[in-house]
Parts: C-alpha cells; sequence; structure tokens
C-alpha cells in the first residue's frame, strides 16, 4: 500500500486495487507474479521468468486513481521514485513516463559493445 491505495489479492492471485479515500474497488487484476508499490505508481508484474534473459516480463502500471497506464507482454518495468520507471523494451532500456513513452533510451549494454561478447563463466 501507499498513501492512497491498497492491493489486495488471494491467492488465486486476481488482485484488487482500493482506494483508501473512498474504499472503492478502483481496477481489479488477474494472476500476477508481484506487485511493486510506489508512492505514484503501482507496477503488476503479470509475465513469467524468461530464462534466456533471466529477468520476469510482462507488467500491468497503474497509477494512484485506479487509471491502467501501460501495458506490456513483453517488456520489463522496474520501479523510481517519481513518475518515471526504468523500462526495457525490445533492444533498448532507458527511463519512461508512466505510459510507457521514453525520456530517454539507449540500447541494451550488449548491443552497444563492438566486439563480441565473450562470456567469462563459459
Amino acid at each position: 500500500m501507499n498513501s492512497h491505495v491498497v492491493v489486495l489479492g488471494p491467492a488465486d492471485g486476481n488482485n484488487q486495487v482500493i482506494s483508501l479515500d473512498t474504499g472503492k474497488v478502483l481496477c481489479s487484476i488477474g494472476h500476477s507474479y508481484g506487485v511493486l508499490i510506489t508512492d505514484e505508481y503501482i507496477v503488476i508484474n503479470s509475465g513469467g521468468f524468461n530464462p534466456n534473459t533471466g529477468i520476469s516480463c510482462g507488467a500491468y502500471i497503474i497509477d494512484n486513481n485506479g487509471n491502467v497506464r501501460y501495458m506490456t507482454e513483453g517488456s520489463t518495468v522496474s520501479v523510481t521514485h517519481g513518475e518515471y520507471i526504468i523500462l526495457r523494451r525490445g533492444p533498448y532500456i532507458g527511463i519512461a513516463d508512466l505510459n510507457g513513452e521514453w525520456i530517454v533510451k539507449s540500447l541494451s549494454w550488449n548491443l552497444s559493445r563492438d566486439e563480441i561478447y565473450v562470456d567469462p563463466w563459459g
């Protein structure tokens, strides 16, 4: 929970975002793999773990009014302070707003190198 909303979810994964001001259910989100709550928004991880990349993908971003601001099936979202996210989408990584619009982006580190990457672990 934050100062505006609380996320409640039973074991079956049907999460409900409830307003602390009104007590009303703002929205419901189906099964999730995790919920991250900041002061400005909520990230509900809806995708599974990708063993090829080692990260989870798929997420909803919900603002404090219960509006789904961004929904993705293949991108990865990390939280920050304020109304920005760290977004990994396609070959890019960068800072985006809550609607998924890029503020600044760059190629992922392994695509921006000008030499062949050799994994030191094998």
